[in-house]
């Protein structure tokens, strides 16, 4: 099923091109993009478990975090994960990058500002920044995630789930206007 599921996502189904030319650079811009857009920032408590020997947070936790973040960010929507589950959709990652620039420890408050910066109605790519609580941005990141019948089948949103893509779309809009 994967080689079938990349095969597909090359397909004339895009819209959009996904190159990283359009991807947000500048996480000041990012971050101040939650208030334009209604959504809060998910906040997390770094835990002692996540840290390793050297007392930092193990760089696999910031993955984890952003997929924490993406599914409060899709509940905010009023789409979470369980709704659009029990609709028969399935939401796999094909793509993530991460920049690591500083540490973070036990117990630091992360807030995480989700911004979606592309949505073909088949793909959508999402932003990531995160900040130490009073401190400095120490995290950015990207993910890209299409949408899948149980069957695996790439879904057209703005088809299968009209009312959602309209939902992403003017989430899109508001925050290319910030």
């Amino acid at each position: 099923m994967p080689l079938r599921f990349f095969e597909r996502l090359g397909s004339k189904d895009e819209e959009k091109p996904f190159g990283r030319e359009h991807w947000h650079s500048d996480s000041r811009d990012v971050a101040d993009k939650g208030e334009e857009t209604g959504m809060n920032a998910y906040r997390h408590t770094v835990q002692y478990y996540e840290t390793d020997r050297m007392g930092i947070v193990h760089h696999s936790n910031y993955i984890r975090w952003m997929e924490e973040a993406r599914v409060d960010y899709l509940a905010q929507l009023g789409w979470g994960l369980e709704r659009l589950e029990a609709m028969g959709s399935v939401s796999p990652a094909t793509y993530l990058d991460a920049k690591y620039k500083q540490t973070t420890t036990f117990p630091d408050v992360i807030s995480i500002q989700v911004t979606l910066t592309q949505f073909t109605g088949v793909r959508l790519r999402l932003h990531y920044v995160m900040t130490k609580e009073g401190g400095p941005v120490v995290f950015e990141g990207n993910s890209e995630h299409c949408f899948q019948d149980q069957q695996g089948h790439i879904l057209r949103l703005r088809k299968a789930f009209p009312a959602f893509a309209q939902a992403l779309d003017q989430q899109l809009a508001a925050g290319q206007e910030a």
